[in-house]
C-alpha cells in the first residue's frame, strides 16, 4: 500500500470530476540511525563496509512503525483481498497476551476504539504515519502538539510544527477523529509499557539471523537489481523497515529522491527471506500501477469503486512483472505467495495459472503496465 500511489489514482479521480484531497509535505526529519546503532551504519546489519549502491535502500526495524501498526492490527477488520496485516497477527498478540495475564488499555477500550476505525475508513491513512517518526516519544510528542492545536496549524507558532500539525490533520480532521486518536495513543502507550516493547524486543533479538538474511540477499543481490527502476522512479535512495505486523501488503512513503520508506514483512525464518524482496517488488510498483489504473477507467469506474479494485490487483500484477524482469528465479515464488496471501489454492507447478486466474486485470491496464516496465528495465 503506497501513499504516492493512493494520491496518483486521486489525481485521476479529481481529473474526472470527483471530489479528492491532497496531501501536504510531510514534516521534515533529520535522518538518523536505528537504536543500537552507530552513526554512519544505517541500522543495517553486518560489518562489511558496502559501495554506495548498497548503502541506497538499508534493510532496518523500527519500533515505532510496529507499535503503531501492531494497534491498527488489533483493531481493524481485515477483509482486502490481499490483508493488510500478517495473517493469524491478532489472534497470535491475544495469545501471547494472555498467557501472560497482561490486559491494557488496547483490551479494555478495544470495542469502542475498534467501532470509530472500521466505521471511518479514511484513518487508515494514519498507518503510514511511522513511516516520518523517528522514535515512539517524538510521535508521542507530535500527537500532543496536534491535539493542543485542535488540528489547526494557525496556533502553533514554528513553520515545523505548523507543518507537522497540517499533515496530522489529513489523517485526523474532524474533532471526533481527534478525540479517536486521543484514546489510541493513551491506549498504546499503555500497551507500550505492559507489554508490547519487552515481546518486540524479544521478538527482535530471535529473529536477527533473519534480518542477517534479508539484508544479505537485497544487498547482494536484488537492490543492485531493481536500482535502474527504482532511479527511474525517482526513488533512488530510501530505507526498507522488515516489520513484524505486516504480510503481503506493505506500506510506503514515496517523497522523491531520498526521503522514501519501505516496510514489508519480516519473514521468521531466514530460509524465507525472499519474502522481504517479493513485498519490495509489490510495493515498489505502486506508481506504475496507479497510472495505468488511473489512465485506463472510466469515470463512472472512478467513482463506483472499480478503480480501486483494480489498483489492488494491478500491484500484485505488477510485481510480478518486475520480479520477472530483474529476478525471474524468484517468479515462482512470488506467485505463490500472494495466492496463499488471498487464500487461492493451487497446485505444485500450476502457480502461473491459478495466479492470472486470482488477479485478473482489463488487458488495457495490463498492456499500460508492460509498456511502462519495458520503459525502465530493459537491459537490467
Amino acid at each position: 500500500m503506497t501513499l504516492r500511489r493512493s494520491l496518483v489514482l486521486a489525481a485521476a479521480l479529481i481529473a474526472a470530476g470527483a471530489c479528492a484531497g491532497g496531501q501536504p509535505e510531510a514534516p521534515a526529519r533529520p535522518p538518523q540511525p536505528a537504536p543500537g546503532q552507530p552513526p554512519g551504519n544505517a541500522g543495517a546489519p553486518g560489518t562489511e563496509p558496502r559501495a554506495f549502491d548498497e548503502q541506497a535502500w538499508p534493510v532496518k526495524t523500527k519500533y515505532v512503525l510496529d507499535l503503531w501498526l501492531h494497534g491498527f492490527a488489533l483493531l481493524s477488520n481485515d477483509s482486502s483481498r490481499i490483508p493488510l496485516f500478517r495473517a493469524g497477527y491478532r489472534d497470535r498478540m491475544i495469545v501471547e497476551k494472555n498467557m501472560l495475564r497482561i490486559t491494557t488499555q488496547l483490551d479494555t477500550r478495544h470495542d469502542s476504539l475498534a467501532d470509530y476505525l472500521n466505521a471511518h475508513s479514511a484513518l487508515s491513512g494514519a498507518q503510514f504515519i511511522p513511516l516520518y517518526e523517528h522514535e515512539w516519544t517524538e510521535l508521542q510528542n507530535d500527537i500532543k502538539v496536534f491535539l493542543a492545536a485542535n488540528g489547526d496549524p494557525r496556533k502553533v507558532k514554528d513553520q515545523a510544527s505548523q507543518q507537522m500539525v497540517a499533515f496530522f490533520a489529513q489523517s485526523f480532521p474532524g474533532a471526533a477523529d481527534r478525540k479517536w486518536l486521543a484514546m489510541f495513543a493513551e491506549a498504546l502507550a499503555d500497551e507500550d509499557v505492559k507489554f508490547y516493547h519487552q515481546f518486540w524486543l524479544q521478538a527482535e533479538n530471535k529473529h536477527r539471523p533473519v534480518l542477517i538474511a534479508v539484508d544479505s540477499i537485497w544487498s547482494r543481490a536484488y537492490a543492485r537489481r531493481l536500482r535502474r527502476f527504482q532511479s527511474a522512479s525517482n526513488e533512488e535512495r530510501g530505507e526498507i523497515f522488515l516489520s513484524f505486523p505486516l504480510g503481503a501488503e506493505g506500506r510506503t512513503v514515496l517523497g522523491g529522491k531520498r526521503q522514501n520508506s519501505i516496510a514489508v514483512i519480516f519473514p521468521l525464518v531466514p530460509d524465507s527471506a525472499a519474502q522481504a524482496v517479493y513485498v519490495i517488488a509489490h510495493e515498489a510498483v505502486g506508481n506504475v500501477a496507479g497510472t495505468a489504473v488511473g489512465d485506463n477507467t472510466t469515470p463512472v469506474e472512478k467513482r463506483n469503486g472499480t478503480a480501486e479494485k483494480y489498483l489492488a490487483i494491478a500491484t500484485v500484477r505488477g510485481g510480478e512483472m518486475l520480479i520477472t524482469r530483474v529476478a525471474p528465479e524468484l517468479a515462482e515464488g512470488y506467485m505463490a505467495f500472494y495466492l496463499r496471501a488471498a487464500g487461492v489454492p493451487f497446485a505444485p507447478g500450476q502457480e502461473r495459472l491459478a495466479f492470472r486466474s486470482a488477479f485478473p486485470l482489463p488487458d488495457v491496464i495490463l498492456d499500460a503496465m508492460k509498456q511502462a516496465m519495458d520503459a525502465t528495465t530493459t537491459g537490467i
